[in-house]
C-alpha cells in the first residue's frame, strides 16, 4: 500500500478575490499568541517542539469579532466539502462528518518550526487534518512526512500558496514543519474528530 498517495494537494484551493481577502485579514488583523502544544491533557507552550505564533479560530459563543466567526464558519464549509470528496476518491466509508472543526492561524516567523509530531493523541483525537497554505514567499517552513517503512521514509512537500492538504491525522502520518529562514509563513490548519 503506498501511504503517501493518503496526502491529497488541492492547489489553487480557493478563488482568487476570497484568498486575497483571507491572506490581507491574517496578515494585518489578526492578533497572534505564542501556540502551544497539548500535553497529558493539559495545553502549554513548548519551544522544544513547537515555535510558531498562533490564532484559533472559534464559533462557540466566546470569540466576539464577526470577522473571525466569518473565517471560521466559511473555512470549516470548504474544508467539510473537501472531506466528502477525499473520502470518496479514497473509498473510504462515509463516516459521520463532525462539521464542528478546529482552525487556527499559523505564523511562522524566521527561525520558528514544529518538530515531528502526529495530530491524534488520547487528549486530541482527531481523524482528519488539513493544512491549508496562505502563502509561499518565504524561505524554509517546508511541510515534511515521514513515512515508515518507505526506502525514502521522509518526503517533502511543495507547497504553493492557496492549496489545501489532507492527510489522515493517525500516527502513520507523523510531519513537520522546518525553520523558516527568511519572510514569514501563514497557514491555516484544522483537524475534524
Amino acid at each position: 500500500m503506498e501511504i503517501e498517495k493518503y496526502v491529497e494537494i488541492r492547489k489553487n484551493y480557493l478563488e482568487d478575490s476570497v484568498y486575497t481577502q483571507l491572506l490581507k485579514w491574517v496578515e494585518n488583523d489578526v492578533i497572534y499568541t505564542d501556540a502551544e502544544v497539548t500535553r497529558e491533557g493539559r495545553s502549554m507552550v513548548d519551544y522544544d517542539t513547537r515555535k510558531t505564533k498562533e490564532k484559533l479560530l472559534i464559533n462557540d459563543g466566546r470569540e466576539r469579532n464577526y470577522t473571525t466567526i466569518f473565517w471560521y464558519n466559511f473555512l470549516c464549509s470548504c474544508f467539510v466539502a473537501s472531506t466528502k470528496s477525499y473520502y470518496q476518491k479514497n473509498n473510504f466509508p462515509m463516516a459521520p462528518i463532525d462539521e464542528d472543526l478546529d482552525l487556527s492561524v499559523l505564523k511562522y516567523k524566521e527561525a520558528f518550526y514544529f518538530k515531528p509530531h502526529v495530530d491524534h493523541g488520547p487528549s486530541t483525537p482527531r481523524t482528519l487534518s488539513y493544512i491549508y497554505v496562505l502563502n509561499d514567499d518565504y524561505e524554509g517552513g517546508h511541510l515534511q512526512f515521514f513515512f515508515p517503512k518507505i526506502k525514502d521514509s521522509t518526503k517533502t512537500i511543495k507547497v504553493e500558496k492557496n492549496c489545501l492538504i489532507i492527510f489522515p491525522s493517525n500516527m502513520l502520518f507523523p510531519h513537520a514543519v522546518t525553520p523558516v529562514t527568511k519572510g514569514v509563513r501563514y497557514s491555516v490548519v484544522g483537524w475534524m474528530r
